[in-house]
C-alpha cells in the first residue's frame, strides 16, 4: 500500500520554497517547480498562497519568527548584540532572502524588529539621526557580512570558510602587495565569524563613545 501524503499546509508550502531557494537560488524556485517537489498540481498551490510574491513574502516571515527579539530588560549594548547576532545567524543559513528583507518595508516583524533596535539604541543615548544612522548600520553589517561570507549568495558559509582555509596565499608577491604578503600566514588563521564579531564589537563601541553626540 503506497505511502499516504502529508495533507498540504501553508507551512509545509513555505518550508518546501524555503529548501528550494536554499538549494537553487531565487531563480530556481517557480510555482511549477514547487509544485513538482511537492508531487501536487501547481493550482493547488494557490489555496495555501495568493501568488509568487505572496510565497516570497510567507518564507521571509517563516524565518523573521524564528528570531526570539532579546529581553528588553538587558542593557542596550546586550540587546543590539543579540540582535546582529541573531540577524546574522538567521539569515547566513538563508542569505538569498537578504535580497528580499533589505526590501521589506511594511512587513510586521521586520518591523517589531526594527522598533527593538531602536528602543536599544535611543537607550545609547543616541540623538535621532544618529539613531537611524546606527540601525541601517547596524544591517548593513549584517547583510555585509552574509555576503562576503557566502561569496555573493554563491554558497554556503561553510563551503565558503572551507575554501578559504585552503587558499593559496603564496601568490601574494612581497613587492608587488608587500602588505597583504605579510599578513599571507594570519588569512589562514582566521575565521569568518571573528571578521563579524570584530566589526561588531566596534560598532558597539562607536555607539558608546558617540553617547550624547
Amino acid at each position: 500500500m503506497p505511502k499516504k501524503r502529508a495533507p498540504l499546509t501553508r507551512e509545509f508550502v513555505l518550508e518546501t520554497a524555503l529548501k528550494i531557494l536554499d538549494e537553487q537560488g531565487m531563480d530556481g524556485l517557480s510555482m511549477r517547480k514547487l509544485a513538482s517537489a511537492l508531487h501536487v498540481e501547481a493550482m493547488s498551490l494557490y489555496n495555501h498562497v495568493q501568488n509568487k510574491n505572496d510565497l516570497l513574502n510567507g518564507v521571509v516571515d517563516l524565518v523573521l519568527a524564528r528570531i526570539e527579539l532579546p529581553d528588553a530588560a538587558l542593557p542596550w549594548r546586550e540587546r543590539l548584540e543579540a540582535s546582529a547576532i541573531k540577524i546574522y545567524e538567521a539569515f547566513i543559513q538563508h542569505p538569498t532572502l537578504v535580497i528580499l528583507i533589505s526590501s521589506e518595508q511594511v512587513n510586521p516583524n521586520v518591523m517589531q524588529g526594527a522598533d527593538s533596535i531602536i528602543a536599544a539604541l535611543a537607550e545609547a543615548g543616541l540623538p535621532p539621526l544618529r539613531q537611524v544612522n546606527a540601525f541601517r548600520g547596524l544591517l548593513a553589517m549584517c547583510f555585509g557580512f552574509i555576503l562576503t561570507h557566502t561569496q555573493g549568495f554563491s554558497t554556503t558559509k561553510e563551503m565558503a570558510q572551507q575554501e578559504w582555509d585552503q587558499a593559496d596565499t603564496s601568490q601574494w608577491d612581497a613587492e608587488t602587495l608587500p602588505h597583504l604578503a605579510n599578513l599571507a600566514p594570519y588569512f589562514l588563521q582566521t575565521h569568518a565569524d571573528d571578521d563579524f564579531q570584530f566589526m561588531l564589537r566596534a560598532y558597539l563601541d562607536a555607539i558608546q563613545g558617540s553617547q550624547g553626540g
